[in-house]
């Protein structure tokens, strides 16, 4: 194998490696993003709970029905599932 696609060869590899490298930085940003919108998220809708009854009993309601995980379900006060 020639020196030169040695050196080629060797520069490919340098590049995936800093390829993956940005993937990783990008994903880890994206999942930063994501994290702070849903605490932005549940603040406000805890804030809406907090000052509207009414509201606060329709998204407990809905809340009931749609969270399933019982762990998950105790995080939120809600009783076990029957």
């Amino acid at each position: 194998m020639s020196e030169r696609l040695l050196k080629l060869e060797a520069k490919l590899s340098e590049l995936k490696t800093q390829v993956q490298r940005e993937r990783s930085r990008e994903a880890e940003t994206q999942r930063k993003l994501e994290t702070r919108k849903k605490i932005v998220l549940g603040a406000v809708i805890l804030k809406l709970m907090g000052d509207d009854p009414t509201i606060a009993a329709l998204l407990l309601e809905e809340l009931d029905r749609r969270v399933t995980a019982e762990r998950d379900r105790e995080v939120l006060d809600l009783p076990p599932r029957a």
